[in-house]
């Protein structure tokens, strides 16, 4: 149980970025449809959940031994190209964060680049030793972020001139909760690679997913409360900013935090592709000049569908054949 729930908080880390610790992604693929939201998050982590342990199972069939490139080494040409250009995509908006925030801090007219800069470097040194140090930075990750969200929601002031008017959660809306899903998982494959060996899968898949769920319920009940900063590209910053320079550092230590988490996880799993460190390093960079919004609002979505296409459905096709083939062989 203990390897289980390492695992379990090592992949929590992977997968929260800025745009989750941030507000951003739950406003995005939840809280804007109101009361739907409560649903649509266990949609999302339900598929989360099925798709960590396919990749789990996956790995230890075929001894992928913390490369997830070896899931897709018989015909995953599409699975790769794909799962590479999500990391790089996710990297460079964590890049952009990254420099973001220090600008916040720092009013210095290079903050942004130096940020950026140094929080790459850093995330990619760090990777390059595998994901231990990366669990214990999770665990602090994981209990700041839940320490902020019930923060803000015990302290930060209603604004009663601001309404929710939700959107319609039609079918589009349940697609991009699966999309999302698949999205954080494949940029936590990595991850999910290296912590296969040992411990249940089982028991992996409850711990994540009752971890998702507390930290998603309990910051889509914080923003169904407070839609005056839905339009923010760092809501939480917005919310714990009323309560002084504490709340303010707060709000940006827990970004920073899963900032270079899921950066580190990336640059890990980008690195077992890619094998050139200046590629590594250099693809990122030119990712996050999209901006850290725009790449959340606009192409997180559409990129889960396509891994969902291209990456998990041929990973479970596999996995079936695989599963007849061998009670086949035990029939004969």
């Amino acid at each position: 149980m203990k390897h289980s729930m390492g695992a379990a908080i090592t992949c929590t880390g992977a997968v929260i970025g800025a745009g989750f610790a941030s507000g951003r992604e739950v406003v995005t693929f939840f809280s804007r449809y109101g009361e739907n939201a409560w649903w649509l998050i266990l949609l999302s982590v339900a598929v989360m959940v099925l798709l960590s342990c396919l990749c789990m199972l996956a790995a230890r069939k075929c001894a992928a031994d913390g490369c997830w490139c070896a899931l897709f080494e018989a015909d995953g040409t599409g699975a790769r190209i794909c799962t590479v250009m999500l990391l790089v995509l996710t990297s460079g908006a964590m890049v952009s964060a990254s420099g973001s925030l220090m600008a916040l801090l720092w009013a210095h007219r290079w903050a942004y680049f130096i940020g950026a800069a140094g929080t790459l470097i850093t995330a990619w040194a760090l990777g390059r030793r595998g994901v231990r140090w990366l669990g214990w930075i999770s665990t602090l990750m994981t209990a700041l972020l839940f320490f902020a969200v019930v923060l803000a929601m015990s302290r930060a002031p209603e604004m009663e001139s601001a309404r929710l008017i939700p959107h319609s959660a039609d079918g589009w809306a349940a697609l991009r909760a699966v999309g999302y899903a698949a999205m954080n998982m494949t940029l936590a494959i990595g991850v999910v690679c290296r912590c296969a060996n040992g411990g249940s899968a089982r028991r992996f898949g409850w711990a994540f997913g009752s971890i998702m769920a507390v930290l998603l319920y309990t910051s889509n009940a914080l923003y169904l409360r407070h839609p005056e900063v839905h339009s923010s590209a760092f809501p939480i910053v917005e919310l714990l900013r009323c309560l002084g320079r504490k709340g303010f550092l707060v709000s940006v230590a827990v970004l920073y935090l899963s900032v270079f988490t899921t950066m580190t996880a990336t640059l890990c799993a980008l690195g077992s592709a890619v094998k050139r460190p200046a590629a590594v390093l250099i693809l990122p960079l030119l990712a996050s000049c999209a901006g850290f919004s725009g790449i959340v609002d606009r192409l997180y979505a559409p990129a889960g569908l396509i891994c969902v296409l291209l990456v998990f459905a041929p990973l479970c096709l596999t996995q079936i054949q695989s599963g007849t083939k061998e009670r086949l062989d035990n029939l004969e």
